[in-house]
């Protein structure tokens, strides 16, 4: 094969992908409209969309819908620190705002093991912690026995919203040993989740304690409260000259 021939298989080869590429583009095009107009898609169409644009089907729904872009996300949360908004993989159709985060507790076989909230903080109920990152694992204490075992685990997130008013995060459904490899990770998963929603409740407890806070009065501001109680004969000219030589 000649040099030129070589050159010409190329630029063959190149003018093909170009033409796959503008093929995909135009497929992954087809693709959104259909997922903007509510249409069902084919399995086919469904991988090719996650595939091509490296994101869920979910997750573009709840971009579309809810100009949402995750900033932030663990196993079981996705969070949006510019519009201040947060979902769980469970409520992917939903999203919330900060603001609306009342509290959540992790549960382990029905007892709390740490709670938090919006002026909570977040506290040890009945766990321990796992020793080295200081993350919260099963072990209940108090009168209860301690177990070696878990069969049930989850967190509740309360929200002030009539149509989520609780969200359930579903985190251990089978029997497992607190000191298996299994059970480790999923709690690791929790306490990156529930540090995530402490970062959303401490935003809002300082929102909280910045509303709270008094406006300094200025000095003008108080001579002109005691001008008018002057005025007003509640208080003499000495009072009044007296409290104006202490502002001053």
């Amino acid at each position: 094969m000649s040099f030129l021939d070589d050159l010409k298989g190329k630029a063959s080869d190149l003018k093909d992908k170009a033409k796959v590429a503008l093929d995909e583009s135009e497929k992954n095009n087809n693709i959104k409209k259909k997922i903007k107009n509510e249409e069902v898609l084919i399995s086919e169409e469904k991988i090719f969309f996650e595939e091509y644009n490296k994101q869920s089907l979910e997750e573009f729904v709840i971009e579309e819908q809810n100009k949402f872009r995750p900033t932030k996300r663990t196993k079981h949360l996705l969070i949006d620190d510019n519009s201040k908004q947060w979902t769980t993989f469970k409520t992917m159709s939903k999203t919330f705002k900060y603001s609306e985060l009342l509290s959540y507790e992790l549960i382990e076989d029905g007892e709390a093991v740490t709670k938090g909230g919006v002026s909570l903080g977040r506290a040890v109920v009945g766990g321990v912690l796992f020793s080295g990152v200081g993350m919260i694992i099963g072990g209940l204490t108090g009168k209860k026995k301690s177990k070696n075992f878990v069969t049930d685990m989850k967190i509740v997130i309360s929200v002030n919203n009539p149509d989520n008013p609780s969200i359930i995060v579903p985190l251990v459904k089978k029997k497992l040993k607190k000191d298996s490899k299994d059970y480790k990770k999923l709690a690791e998963n929790a306490q990156e989740t529930l540090s995530y929603l402490d970062m959303i409740a401490a935003y809002e407890e300082k929102k909280l304690n910045i509303d709270k806070e008094p406006v300094e009065r200025s000095v003008a501001d108080e001579l002109k409260e005691y001008k008018e109680l002057l005025d007003m004969g509640i208080i003499n000219q000495e009072e009044f000259d007296k409290k104006k030589a202490e502002l001053l």
